[in-house]
C-alpha cells in the first residue's frame, strides 16, 4: 500500500483554524457580561444623591449637581426622583421629593416602600464668606402605587444627620451616624437607639444572613481599613478580618447573591486617588476577593440599586483626563 503524504500550505491552515473556531463558537454558550451600559439620565449629574429599588424598578434623586457634569459649575442641590423600568430600560421623572432639597441623605427601602431619611443644605453668601448648613431630621416614604411622598418620621440628632451608612434587616433599617446606631421600624415609624458602631460616616455598608456589615470610612478617614459584623439579636459589634485593599471613604456597596459588593470610592491626601475597582465578600470565609473594576466615570458617590440578580450602579463623580467631572452614566452588574 502507496502512502500518501499531504502537504498543508499556510492558507490552508488558516482556512482549518477559522472553521474549528466557527465551531468552537456556535457550540459553547458566551460568557455573561459582569457590566453592560444602561440608558443615562439625560442632563441629570449629581454627587450626593439618593437611591433604592423596589420590584424590577431602581430609584434616584435629590443630590448635588447640575446639567452639564462639569464638576461643581452651577451646582445646586435638587429634590427631582426617577424611576427606571428594568423591563423596558427606559427612565421616567415621578413625583418630585416633597421634603427640602438636599443631598448626603440616607435611603433605602422595605417592603414596597422606599424612604429618605436626613440630609444637609447649605445657604451661602452671594458676596463670600462662610455658609450656613442646614441639617434635616425628617424621614419621607415613597409609595410607587400612588406614586406619592409622606412625611412620616423625624429624630433629632446631636451628631448632624448627614452621610449617614445604612442596612436593612429583617425589615428594619439600621442607620449609622457619627456617633450613633439608630434602629427604624417602618410600622410603628419609630426609631431606637442600638449599640454604636466603631465607624460609621463614609463607610460601605450591606446585610448578609441576617447580619449587618460596616466597613472603610471613619474614623480615621484615609486610614481605615476595618471590617465590623452586627448581630441585631445580641445588639453586637464584632471585628472581622481587615478590607485587603487599599484604604478608601465613600465607596458603593450591596449584598447580592449571598455575597456583599463594594466598589469605588476615594483617598484623599497629597494627590487624590480615585477607586474604579470592586471587590466581593464572602462572609463564610471571611475574605474579599477583587472583581472586574467599574467601567464608569463616576468613583464618588456612586449609587447602587438591587433588583433581582443584578445591580444597577451609577453617578456620582470622578476624574476624567485629570479633569473632575460629575456622570450621569448607569451600568448593570451582572456577577459571573
Amino acid at each position: 500500500m502507496m502512502k500518501q503524504s499531504i502537504t498543508v500550505t499556510p492558507s490552508i491552515l488558516l482556512v482549518i483554524i477559522i472553521l474549528l473556531t466557527a465551531c468552537k463558537d456556535h457550540n459553547s454558550t458566551p460568557t455573561p457580561l459582569t457590566w453592560s451600559q444602561l440608558p443615562a439620565i439625560p442632563n441629570v449629574y449629581r454627587e450626593e444623591a439618593s437611591s433604592f429599588s423596589i420590584g424590577t424598578n431602581a430609584y434616584f434623586g435629590l443630590g448635588f449637581g447640575n446639567n452639564d457634569g462639569r464638576y461643581n459649575a452651577n451646582a445646586t442641590y435638587n429634590n427631582d426622583f426617577w424611576e427606571f423600568n428594568s423591563t423596558t430600560n427606559v427612565w421616567r421623572r415621578i413625583t418630585d421629593f416633597q421634603g427640602s432639597k438636599r443631598s448626603g441623605a440616607t435611603s433605602f427601602s422595605i417592603n414596597g416602600r422606599g424612604y429618605i431619611a436626613f440630609g444637609y443644605s447649605t445657604s451661602c453668601p452671594t458676596n463670600g464668606g462662610l455658609c450656613d448648613f442646614m441639617y434635616y431630621d425628617d424621614v419621607w416614604e415613597y409609595n410607587p402605587n400612588t406614586n406619592t411622598w409622606r412625611k412620616v418620621a423625624s429624630f433629632n440628632s446631636i451628631s448632624g444627620l448627614r452621610y449617614a451608612t445604612a442596612f436593612v434587616i429583617n425589615n428594619k433599617a439600621y442607620i449609622l451616624t457619627i456617633s450613633e446606631c439608630l434602629e427604624f421600624d417602618p410600622v410603628t415609624y419609630s426609631f431606637r437607639k442600638r449599640a454604636a458602631c466603631p465607624i460609621g460616616l463614609f463607610s460601605g455598608a450591606f446585610s448578609l444572613n441576617n447580619k449587618g456589615y460596616v466597613f472603610l470610612g471613619d474614623p480615621d478617614i484615609e486610614q481605615n481599613k476595618r471590617v465590623y459584623e452586627y448581630d441585631p439579636i445580641t445588639d453586637i459589634w464584632s471585628r472581622k478580618k481587615d478590607f485587603p485593599g487599599q484604604p478608601r471613604i465613600l465607596p458603593t456597596s450591596f449584598s447580592l447573591n449571598g455575597y456583599g459588593y463594594c466598589g469605588g470610592g476615594y483617598r484623599r491626601g497629597s494627590t487624590f486617588q480615585y477607586f474604579k475597582e470592586f471587590w466581593k465578600y464572602n462572609p463564610t470565609t471571611d475574605e474579599w476577593t477583587q472583581i472586574e473594576d467599574y467601567p464608569g466615570v463616576g468613583s464618588v458617590w456612586l449609587q447602587s440599586m438591587v433588583i433581582g440578580g443584578s445591580a444597577i450602579i451609577g453617578s456620582g463623580y470622578g476624574s476624567e483626563t485629570n479633569l473632575l467631572r460629575y456622570d450621569n452614566s448607569f451600568w448593570l452588574f451582572q456577577p459571573k
